[in-house]
Order: C-alpha cells, then sequence, then structure tokens
C-alpha cells in the first residue's frame, strides 16, 4: 500500500511499532495495529480517521496516557495529499488478532 512509503520516508518506524515491517521497532509511540480501532473511541465528536490526521499535525492535541508527548508534527512537512495516503494506510493496519 502506498501509505507505508510515507511511513517509511517520515522515519515512523523508529518510534512505532508494525508487526509486520521489520525496521518498524519503535517503542516511544503507540503500536500501530489496531489504531483505527482504538482511534474512533479516543475523542468524543472525532471519528477515527479525523483524529489520526489531527495527530499528525498536532501530536500534542490528545496525548495517548502513557506514552511522551515527543511526537514531532507534521503539519508543515507533508502534502494533504500525503496526510490522506498515510491515515488511509494506518486506517487499513489491522489488531494482531484480526489478521
Amino acid at each position: 500500500m502506498p501509505g507505508v512509503r510515507l511511513f517509511y520516508r517520515y522515519d515512523c518506524g523508529k518510534c512505532h511499532t508494525v508487526r509486520n515491517l521489520p525496521e518498524a521497532r519503535g517503542t516511544l509511540g503507540v503500536p500501530l495495529e489496531g489504531v483505527a480501532t482504538r482511534a474512533a473511541g479516543r475523542v468524543g465528536g472525532l471519528d477515527a480517521r479525523t483524529y489520526l490526521r489531527q495527530s499528525l499535525v498536532e501530536p500534542r492535541a490528545y496525548i495517548v496516557e502513557g506514552f511522551l508527548e515527543v511526537m514531532p508534527s507534521y503539519k508543515d512537512q507533508m502534502t494533504e495529499a500525503e496526510l490522506t495516503e498515510l491515515v488511509d494506510w494506518l486506517m487499513s493496519l489491522e489488531k494482531p488478532d484480526e489478521s
């Protein structure tokens, strides 16, 4: 899926884990399998897609308990098309027990 190329381009695997990507073994950020399911219930009034996009452009808006406030903003680094592509890919990641 094309979004994975952005995951690599922006070095997301340094902080996040994705089980099927050997290079993605970071522990500072949330694991990304099932992130869409978790995002859907994270903030009232925000659907998963909106929450994930918001987390990319304004990562300190909603800090997940137990994780540090270290994620950079991609607001001025990614185009709208790239944000959409990455969010689409994140939405496709299943929880480990669903694959």
